[in-house]
């Protein structure tokens, strides 16, 4: 059978590669990234980190990370600005009324469960939404979690391919990238999840303008650079696309700001939940919805008031049975007490989070870099919501519903479906084409050559055409072996003692 190209004949041929040689040398034609290495991603959460703290403090890892890739203003993070739900919002894309965890404490009315940071386990809590690892691994994936809040649960009936059994906040830092890098070098994983506590804990302890942060910050900085190092060392700097943000930022607080609550009204009213500065309450009796509701309506000006039908639509913080009736939010920089809080931790932050998240305070960072990013680019702010779509997109694994949009981030890549070639500059993306360096002159030039050749070759064809009796059919051949690795099942050894998937624990 003869070869389907030679079938449109020697002109059309010498034509389209006449066509395709002008085209690929033209300044607006970019070559699509080879598919034989599977994408690899790494998302890491330095808890905390607010948006500002890079330019405040010498931070040479995070500067090259940003040089070599790309960097929002700030990042928008979802209300209320707790460290649980904005975790869980960046794993699923949605916001906390969608996915269900809506504070670090939470109360079921229907069964009076609740829910703490130390109870946690139940996976009914968390089955509101499908966290990007449950995604991966339903998509034929391995995912590794290292500390990121999520890891010890069973979602959906899996946990991460691969955790640690529990949560251990002095685990040493190295230790936690000297895990997460080998899962990546030996192949146990395509998505990476690791969390850092810092620079949140010395926030609250310090709060956030302290000179004594400094140090806080260039310890996250090196934290980086180690992981970037450790990255290169194992091959992997040019192979992960490493995506560095946070959940949160922090405000200055002081332990004399706040209200307290009992000079309103009668503590045996209600049960209440506590995610300082953000309080639900729950009146025991509904008939003391509007009751309590009034008492608290003007009572402190430091104390926003809401019906749960009536909090700000852009809070995306209303439409879950885990939001209370009633929800008091204290402003920026103080905070809500009910009895007594003698003793409370809370008396001693300097700093803290969980305020209206449109305040930038509470603006966390993103950054990212790799196969798959731009480089030099900074961008606009954008939600939290649309990290998981970005990163279904370079693992191109087809996301499960969300409220993100990877309308919203896709220029952050380097390669698209529909290729959109743009310049940048300090302000962000120019949806305009670069100015072509070849000019009109060069253009014609090239054109009238090729115009000539075709020609020549043409006559030569032609010529060649009537000396030819026949023509001989190229060859086929059959392969001699079989060289796809299909079917072919390596274990790596990973170093770590684990069970069997998708249970497994390093």
């Amino acid at each position: 059978m003869a070869a389907w190209w030679w079938k449109l004949g020697p002109v059309n041929v010498l034509l389209c590669s006449f066509l395709l040689t002008v085209f690929s040398a033209s300044p607006y034609y970019k070559q699509a990234p080879s598919t034989s290495d599977a994408p690899l991603v790494l998302l890491v959460s330095f808890d905390g980190f607010r948006w500002d703290y890079l330019d405040r403090n010498k931070t040479p890892s995070f500067d090259s990370f940003v040089r070599d890739g790309v960097k929002a203003k700030y990042l928008f993070d979802t209300f209320a600005s707790k460290t649980f739900p904005n975790h869980y919002t960046i794993a699923t894309g949605l916001y906390q009324e969608s996915h269900g965890i809506v504070g670090n404490n939470m109360y079921n009315v229907s069964t009076g469960a609740k829910f703490t940071l130390r109870h946690k386990f139940n996976s009914s809590w968390w089955e509101g939404g499908e966290p990007i690892w449950v995604t991966n691994q339903n998509q034929g994936g391995h995912s590794g979690l290292i500390m990121y809040p999520g890891m010890e649960i069973q979602i959906r009936g899996q946990y991460p391919s691969y955790r640690l059994p529990k949560y251990n906040s002095t685990f040493p830092y190295e230790e936690r990238i000297n895990i997460m890098t080998r899962l990546f070098a030996n192949g146990s994983i395509n998505l990476g999840l690791l969390y850092f506590r810092e620079p949140d804990h010395s926030g609250h302890m310090l709060g956030p303008n302290s000179p004594d942060m400094d140090a806080v910050i260039q310890m996250c900085d090196e934290t980086l650079g180690y992981l970037m190092k450790k990255l290169r060392d194992a091959g992997l700097g040019d192979r992960v696309d490493v995506i560095v943000t946070s959940d949160h930022g922090m405000t200055p607080v002081s332990k004399d700001n706040f209200t307290q609550l009992d000079d309103f009204v009668d503590p045996e009213l209600y049960y209440y939940t506590d995610n300082n500065p953000v309080i639900g309450i729950w009146p025991h009796k509904e008939s003391d919805v509007d009751v309590i509701y009034n008492k608290l309506q003007g009572a402190s000006p430091h104390v926003s008031v809401y019906l749960k039908d009536e909090i700000p639509a852009q809070y995306h913080y209303r439409d879950n049975p885990r939001i209370a009736p009633i929800l008091l939010v204290a402003k920026e920089g103080w905070a809500i007490h009910v009895g007594n809080k003698t003793g409370s931790h809370f008396l001693n932050y300097k700093g803290n989070h969980g305020f209206n998240n449109s305040l930038m305070s509470m603006h966390p960072i993103f950054v990212a870099r790799g196969p798959s990013f731009r480089q030099g680019l900074l961008v606009e702010p954008f939600e939290n919501v649309n990290i998981y779509p970005l990163i279904c997109k370079i693992l191109g694994l087809e996301p499960a519903p969300n409220n993100g949009s990877l309308e919203n981030v896709q220029d952050l890549l380097k390669y698209s479906e529909l290729v959109t070639i743009m310049t940048t500059n300090e302000k962000g993306i120019i949806t305009e084409p670069p100015p072509s360096t070849w000019s009109t002159g060069t253009v014609i030039g090239i054109a009238v050559a090729g115009a000539i050749l075709l020609v020549a070759a043409c006559l030569l064809l032609a010529m060649c055409a009537r000396q030819r009796s026949y023509r001989q059919q190229p060859r086929e051949y059959t392969p001699i072996a079989d060289t796809s690795l299909e079917g072919v099942d390596e274990i790596a050894d990973s170093g770590f003692s684990s069970y069997n998937y998708p249970n497994t624990k390093i």
